[in-house]
């Protein structure tokens, strides 16, 4: 199931668009834009897809999705909606030099891969109801703070594995190293090789590594080549060996069991979910 690109029309008198579904009975398919997209759910449930991402969504469901991420929401009923969408450029060009908003851009790197916020506060509610019914100055305020808001949230889950974005230039050291992986994971990824990009030895490495990700460098390694897979069996009709393959796995076995170990199902059992 490949992603249809989605065109958001521009509004010059707003830096960001907000809309209400109501009484929604199908949502737009599996599709992707630009533009970041905050969800917040204020009636119904079904089936939500971000990215390689697949999980479940009821009322307060609230969820950030990044630039160019594939998502979509399959509800079992009618939903209703809160939506806001903007675009990083411009956010970037009118206020991002700001250090006061340095939480905000943190928050909106992290979106690359998608956020779920596990506990939406009653603040970040009534803001985002609010919104719509603000204008000019007022409206742009609210926004800021519902930002600010969900950046200080600390019960979140990021969705996707994988960014189906392009990787970006990055500023921090160990970017160095998530570099290296990014380009290499589809071959074999040596821990001495990503060790050396740092000057560091081995052991010291992969202390650096797991401190600074919360990951070994090998768990880091399979999350990153099953979120590709994934992503190959959404938008490709290669079979599963294929894509074992072109995902760095010279053992289909191993591919399984990896695949099923992150995400409960097996590899066909996940595309079926997505044909779904």
């Amino acid at each position: 199931m490949k992603p249809e690109f989605e065109k958001i029309d521009k509004n010059i008198n707003s830096s960001f668009r907000v809309f209400e579904h109501k009484n929604l009975k199908e949502y737009k398919p599996y599709h992707f834009h630009p533009e970041f997209e905050i969800v917040l759910i204020t009636k119904g449930e079904g089936k939500r897809f971000v990215g390689d991402h697949i999980g479940f969504f009821k009322k307060n469901d609230l969820v950030l999705v990044g630039g160019n991420l594939p998502h979509c929401w399959v509800q079992n009923d009618e939903i209703n909606a809160v939506v806001i969408q903007f675009n990083w450029e411009i956010f970037m060009d009118r206020v991002g030099n700001m250090p006061e908003l340095i939480k905000i851009i943190e928050l909106l790197e992290k979106a690359t891969n998608g956020i779920s916020f596990n506990e939406i506060s009653t603040t970040c509610y009534k803001k985002l109801k609010k919104i719509s019914m603000l204008e000019g100055i007022d409206r742009l305020i609210c926004f800021l703070q519902l930002l600010n808001e969900m950046s200080i949230v600390k019960n979140y889950e990021v969705l996707s594995s994988f960014t189906f974005n392009d990787l970006h230039t990055q500023k921090h050291r160990i970017d160095k190293v998530l570099k290296y992986i990014y380009e290499n994971f589809n071959h074999e990824l040596n821990v001495n090789v990503a060790a050396d990009i740092l000057k560091m030895n081995v052991s010291a490495f992969c202390h650096y590594f797991k401190k600074t990700t919360n990951r070994t460098f090998s768990n880091f390694v399979n999350q990153v080549r099953i979120g590709y897979a994934g992503k190959l069996l959404i938008e490709t009709d290669k079979n599963v060996s294929e894509i074992a393959f072109d995902s760095g796995y010279n053992s289909l076995s191993n591919f399984n069991k990896r695949f099923r170990e992150k995400n409960g199902i097996s590899p066909k059992e996940y595309r079926t979910k997505y044909l779904v």
